[in-house]
């Protein structure tokens, strides 16, 4: 039997050219210094998996992301919870 042998790259600084539109334009808010939740990935860039772009971030590209669970209003008043995602570290 053989044994399977992965070999992973690290794009360490990031090469942001290389990053698809949906995972650059995550980046690129993020990258200035804002938050980013759900809601507004979807109201600005039309993403509706803003999960699987952070996730892609993260794991891809070795990009360290934090998160919070804050509770905000959705588009008919509804307070909901969701993630709050941040190149840098929140402090509460």
């Amino acid at each position: 039997m053989q044994q399977l042998t992965l070999q992973f790259e690290t794009c360490s600084p990031i090469n942001v050219d290389k990053l698809c539109k949906q995972n650059k334009q995550v980046y690129d808010h993020l990258s200035s210094g804002r938050t980013l939740t759900l809601l507004q990935a979807d109201h600005l860039y039309g993403i509706r998996h803003l999960h699987s772009r952070i996730s892609d971030l993260r794991n891809r590209n070795n990009i360290r992301i934090y998160d919070r669970t804050i509770t905000v209003p959705d588009r008919h008043g509804i307070k909901v919870k969701c993630k709050e995602y941040s190149l840098n570290q929140f402090t509460n």
